[in-house]
This record gives structure tokens, C-alpha cells and sequence, in this order.
């Protein structure tokens, strides 16, 4: 255990979908939440959201993402330790093993899966960090919100009326499809 005595597990670091299997079967976890450490937007208070709804319905899978309507960079999976390992256990698909989630995401027919959607639709915009723009424009975000401040996504949204010049620092960037792996 390190110094500070936090539990840590290491794993693959291309397959994702392993590094998650053999996290949460080393926990003996009953689910995961999942959230991208490339999101640093991300609102802790929508996560959680994801969470209650996870918990009040027992799905296999919920999320924020399925039909996208947040910001990209918001997204927040929880999902039952049982859908996990079918998906570990199932997946061939390069892209199913390097973002965890879709091989329970698309087959509604084998999971129950809830969409926790935005009160309208935010999907346009990107709050992500896959490129230098993207960083530039997080940047931003919290230099206008004051740094070290906390504040949610509905701040960022209320930053974006006033000055909707940040959005032009990443509205070119063009977000891949998952398949692009």
C-alpha cells in the first residue's frame, strides 16, 4: 500500500475494459462508477445524480450518456458488477474493450439501461481534453470562475451566454467516434 495508505490497482493499460473487470473483482465490488479522468468539468453533483437513479432503479447500466444531451466531458456510468463481467467476458471488439461501456450501452435488448438525460440538449458542446484547444479552452473556464472556486456545470453554461467567444477555442474540434479507437 503507498504512504498514504490509499488502496490502488493497476492494470492493463490498453484494455480498459480488463483494468475495470479485474478492479472491480479485486474490490469485490457489487458495481463501478465510471467518470474520465480526461473531464475535468465534469459536475460532481450530475454524477451523483447518475448514482441516485442507478440506486433507486437497479438497472444494469445507467448513465448520462446513452443519448447524449450533456456537454462531452460530463459523462458519468454506473454500472452492476454482473453487466461488467459479461462485457469482460464477451467483448472482441477493440473499442469495447478500450472505453468499458459500450458493449452493455448498445444491446438494450440484453441489459436494462437508463438514459439520465440534461434538461435540454448540451451535446454540442465539448468540455472534454483530447487536444492542446481543448486544454486551452478548460483553461479558460476556470481562470473566468476563479481557479481554485468550485463550481458546477451550470456555471460553465452561464459563462458560456456571457462570453461565447470560449467556445470557438474547441468548437472546431471534432469529437471521435467511439469505433475510432
Amino acid at each position: 500500500m503507498p504512504a498514504n495508505r490509499v488502496a490502488v490497482f493497476r492494470g492493463s493499460e490498453n484494455d480498459v475494459l480488463d483494468r475495470y473487470w479485474q478492479a472491480c473483482n479485486n474490490y469485490k465490488a457489487d458495481g463501478v462508477v465510471r467518470i474520465n479522468s480526461d473531464c475535468p468539468l465534469i459536475d460532481p453533483g450530475e454524477a451523483g445524480w447518475v448514482v441516485d437513479v442507478f440506486l433507486e432503479r437497479e438497472p444494469d447500466f445507467a448513465a448520462n450518456d446513452i443519448e447524449p444531451s450533456y456537454p462531452a466531458g460530463m459523462g458519468t456510468e454506473v454500472m452492476t458488477a454482473a453487466a461488467l463481467e459479461t462485457a469482460w467476458r464477451e467483448a472482441w471488439q477493440p473499442y469495447e474493450r478500450q472505453h468499458v461501456s459500450p458493449y452493455i450501452s448498445r444491446r438494450p435488448e440484453r441489459f436494462r439501461l437508463i438514459n439520465v438525460a440534461a434538461p435540454a440538449d448540451y451535446s454540442h458542446l465539448r468540455w472534454t481534453v483530447d487536444t492542446r484547444d481543448d486544454l486551452d479552452f478548460v483553461r479558460a473556464v476556470y481562470a473566468a470562475l476563479g481557479g481554485d472556486e468550485m463550481f458546477d456545470w451550470r456555471a460553465v453554461l452561464d459563462l458560456l451566454r456571457r462570453q461565447p467567444a470560449l467556445l470557438e477555442l474547441n468548437g472546431h474540434v471534432r469529437q471521435k467516434a467511439i469505433e475510432e479507437c
